[in-house]
């Protein structure tokens, strides 16, 4: 009989503790027994049992050492043979995001433009002329088969008379006719600084729009969700997280409303994960806005706000590099294009005071950078306000850094500045990259998701069954 394996990713497991064999003569509030314990220690064993204590890990061994550990009042649980894994921790995930996806029509698991329709139009039937449809952001034009993003006029055929705004990702959105009309987005209309409006050849939009300045334009009317909203999106949301195994995140660039949600959520006692947030500042003036925001949050082990985001350029469409990137028709006919470097509004000197203001505030700077030429060009600042503050101290952070050069991984290294290797990020930022091959000559690859380079201290553990 084949033997059914279940995995428990318990959020105790992903404290960061060492995993000991030994304890002094404490009993346990639980032991789990019978079961295989992976451990993820330097030898990867794998264990009988775990006792816990006070949420934290008291001892793991065989089910006789652990047995030792049980009074009267210890819960024990049986797992008949089923395996416990560290809780997993994702260093960069909106659950901001995915709560506001809660509300919004899903456009997971669409695999045509002809999928996207038929939900639109669902959608529409129950709604009166230019009420709002949002869609969610959680899913990617590779996934339909005509690879590529839905236009206005596709939109419209389902909905001329409600608006629509369809984000993908962070960075990119589609909005039909009666979006744009209400946004005053024209083919008169400029892209907007740091953004791109994807015209068809004969100059008017396409609905597409690029990076959030263009986004921005039409994103503003959607209906923002209310603050119970926010909550309830959040609980339905992290208790998803926390069913697929994941314990503990970095969610990365959030408003002060959504650091209210999650501390909502906390108070209420239905925060289950352990949050790590990050406030989102385009500016130094913004930062001193926030940091009052900060230092008056009241940290504890479940949620903390650790620092700031801030973004340098755009998403895979719009990353600064050095080369320009490949023509992609329909969405990028510049041969020039070379994507955004998105500087605050007094450019690297300003950014520098921003990262030295942070350093002084002993916070954290998690920094998106995507293309080669932005992440250099966040390197130099670093370098720049290195001797003022300590950049691996406060554990500062390039995020996503998908094209370095091989000097710039040597270069994050020697300052501090590392880049989060990502749980859910592995398989789809390749993917982003391969579609259409967006940012040109494969060598400029050759450093792309490096890991074992980025990181050569790491080691692979031995596997033990």
């Amino acid at each position: 009989m084949r033997q059914r394996t279940l995995f428990l990713c318990l959020a105790l497991l992903a404290i960061g503790l060492q995993p000991r064999t030994s304890a002094a003569r404490e009993t346990a509030d639980c032991v789990l027994q019978h079961g295989r314990i992976v451990t993820v220690d330097p030898g990867f064993r794998i264990l009988q049992a775990i006792a816990i204590r006070r949420k934290r890990i008291l001892a793991v061994g065989s089910d006789r050492e652990i047995a030792g550990l049980v009074d009267g009042h210890t819960q024990v649980i049986d797992l008949k043979g089923r395996t416990v894994i560290p809780g997993l921790v994702d260093s960069h995930l909106h659950a901001t995001f995915g709560a506001a996806n809660e509300f919004a029509l899903s456009l997971n698991g669409v695999t045509s433009i002809a999928d996207i329709q038929a939900r639109i139009a669902d959608r529409v039937a129950g709604l009166r002329h230019d009420e709002w449809i949002a869609a969610s952001g959680d899913w990617h034009e590779s996934q339909i088969k005509q690879g590529r993003l839905p236009t206005r006029y596709e939109i419209d055929a389902v909905s001329p008379h409600n608006p629509v705004f369809i984000p993908r990702g962070g960075h990119v959105a589609v909005a039909n006719s009666r979006a744009l009309e209400l946004a005053g987005v024209t083919r008169n209309t400029r892209d907007p600084e740091g953004g791109v409006i994807v015209r068809d050849p004969a100059g008017e939009p396409t609905g597409v729009l690029v990076e959030g300045s263009a986004t921005g334009l039409v994103r503003r009317l959607v209906p923002v969700l209310t603050q119970a909203q926010r909550v309830h999106g959040l609980e339905v949301y992290t208790t998803k997280l926390l069913r697929a195994g994941v314990t503990s995140i970095v969610d990365p660039g959030m408003s002060p409303p959504d650091l209210a949600a999650y501390d909502a959520l906390r108070r209420a006692g239905k925060l289950k994960l352990r949050v790590s947030a990050l406030l989102f500042a385009r500016s130094l003036a913004e930062m001193r806005t926030l940091a009052p925001v900060i230092a008056s949050f009241s940290n504890d082990d479940q949620l903390r706000v650790a620092g700031f985001k801030t973004g340098l350029d755009g998403g895979v469409e719009a990353a600064y590099l050095y080369a320009p990137y490949k023509i992609v028709p329909g969405e990028q006919d510049d041969p020039k294009f070379v994507g955004k470097l998105l500087l605050p509004p007094g450019g690297v000197p300003e950014l520098e005071d921003m990262l030295r203001f942070a350093g002084h505030s002993k916070l954290q700077v998690q920094v998106h950078v995507v293309g080669d030429a932005a992440l250099d060009q966040l390197l130099d600042a670093v370098g720049k306000v290195a001797a003022d503050v300590s950049p691996r101290e406060l554990r500062w952070v390039a995020v996503h850094a998908f094209l370095p050069s091989a000097a710039a991984i040597q270069r994050s290294s020697s300052l501090g500045c590392t880049s989060p290797c990502r749980i859910t990020r592995l398989r789809s930022d390749a993917t982003c990259f391969a579609i259409g091959v967006r940012s040109g000559p494969r060598e400029r690859f050759r450093c792309a998701r490096c890991w074992r380079r980025r990181f050569p201290s790491a080691e692979e553990p031995t596997r033990r069954s």
